[in-house]
Formats: structure tokens, sequence, C-alpha cells
């Protein structure tokens, strides 16, 4: 049941976002729709790999389970800093500076 939601949640924001974002949508051609949406997805798979395993991984070296959720918050606020970075240089490269006006 809670991956339903999950799933729904995940359309709702997706759904709004593009009808947030209609008018810049408009400007840009269906290559760099594309591109947006494939820059998105590989920047997400990436993320998720780099979090579970190795962070995982180095996590593991703690004894005990406070300093394991440390290492795995900072590995998290590491990996999503580096991975908004470089979508954010990606999307200014495919869009020609079009996309990445707002931060949210």
């Amino acid at each position: 049941m809670n991956e339903y939601l999950m799933i729904f949640i995940f359309f709702a924001v997706m759904i709004y976002k593009v009808m947030k974002n209609r008018k810049i949508m408009k400007e840009l051609k269906i290559i760099q729709i594309l591109g947006i949406i494939v820059s998105y997805t590989i920047v997400i798979l990436v993320a998720s790999v780099i979090i579970i395993y190795p962070g995982n991984w180095i996590a593991g070296f703690s004894p005990n389970n406070i300093g394991r959720v440390f290492i795995q918050v900072i590995i998290i606020c590491i990996t999503l800093y580096i991975s908004r970075s470089l979508l954010k240089i990606a999307l200014l490269q495919i869009t020609n500076g079009v996309v990445p006006k707002n931060s949210d």
C-alpha cells in the first residue's frame, strides 16, 4: 500500500511541476525536454546508488547506531549537493540557460 502512495505522490508532483512551468516548457524544443528528462533520470539513479551502496558500506564501519545514522546523513547531504550542482550545470548546457531560473 505504501508503494502505491509513493508512486501516486511522485506522479502528482511531476504533473504539478509541469503545469507550474509550462511557459518555460513551451520555450524548449523536444530534444531539450528529452535531455532534461534523461539528465534527471541519470542523476537520480547515480545518487541513489551512491547513497545505498557506498553509503551503507562506509556507515558499516561505525560501531554504534548513532554513528551510522550520522555518517549516512552526511553522505546523503554530500551526494545531494553534488548531484544538484551537476544537474544545474547539465541543464544550463542543454537549455542554453533557460531552465535553472529558480532554485525550487
